[in-house]
Order: structure tokens, then sequence, then C-alpha cells
């Protein structure tokens, strides 16, 4: 099994190659999920896991400004 998956130190998503198909594997708020990306390329599974990465993150930073928006909110109302 081969299997690729990095942003900086923390991993956002991976692919891995089981015989001749590859898969996507990655968790979000939901729990972990895995898809079949069947008999592709290396290259292109790569830039689909590139793809998933940069999809992850930007939900990331949206849940992180959500929360200080939030946390924003609160302390206004309590002042």
């Amino acid at each position: 099994m081969v299997t690729f998956g990095h942003i900086g130190n923390k991993k956002m998503a991976v692919i891995s190659k089981r015989g001749k198909s590859w898969y996507l594997d990655w968790r979000d708020s939901k729990g972990r999920h895995k898809k079949t990306l069947g008999k592709i390329s290396e290259k292109q599974a790569k830039d689909i896991l590139i793809e998933a990465e940069k999809y992850l993150a930007q939900i990331k930073c949206e849940q992180s400004l959500k929360a200080i928006k939030m946390q924003i909110d609160l302390n206004a109302k309590d002042s």
C-alpha cells in the first residue's frame, strides 16, 4: 500500500493504493470518510488529494472564523 498526504505537519486527507485502485480518506466533523478513486494514475490521485486538502483547509478556516465571530458577538452582549 502507498500513502500520501500532508499540509505542513498535519494530515488533512490521504490517498492510498491497494491493488490497482486509489482511495481518498479524510475526516471532518461528521467522521471518517473513504472514497474509491478507481484505477487512475498516481498523478491523478495526487491532484485529487491536493484539491481535497485545499477544500478541507478552507472549511476549517471558515469554521474558525465563525467561532471567532460568535465569541466576539458574545463578548459584545456581555459588555
